[in-house]
């Protein structure tokens, strides 16, 4: 993934550099994270005191699960080491940023099931809370 500002400066640096021309470049976060850090690390983000938890997928309901099938990681060592790219922004920031944008424009009418994934978390609770 990237922040889009980030990616839009690697698009600029490329067409501005003329030795950048005959080659593929990946823009992406020098670090990929899981999933389960993403969602943590937007948790702090917006100041949430909620727990993630990660359970296996034939635990939940379908309409539950995140679709993330693919498993995208880049490798972006080429733009940073041969051409010197560096984010203007940080991934902290971006995330951030990525946030306030979301709250800022979300929209008009909730797409989620709240009752249906409180179900499913006091079900995971009970089994939790059950002797082993």
């Amino acid at each position: 993934m990237g922040y889009v500002e980030n990616v839009a400066a690697a698009i600029a640096m490329s067409i501005n550099h003329a030795e950048t021309a005959s080659h593929v470049l990946n823009v992406g976060e020098k670090t990929a994270m899981s999933m389960l850090d993403r969602v943590t690390e937007i948790g702090k983000v917006m100041k949430w005191d909620g727990k993630v938890i990660s359970v296996h997928k034939g635990i939940m309901d379908t309409e539950l699960l995140l679709e993330t099938k693919q498993d995208l990681v880049v490798d972006t060592s080429k733009i940073r080491e041969h051409f010197g790219y560096i984010e203007p922004i940080s991934d902290e920031e971006g995330l951030r940023r990525t946030v306030q944008w979301e709250l800022a424009n979300a929209p008009k009418e909730s797409p989620f099931d709240y009752r249906q994934e409180d179900d499913m978390i006091q079900m995971l609770n009970k089994s939790f809370d059950e002797p082993k």
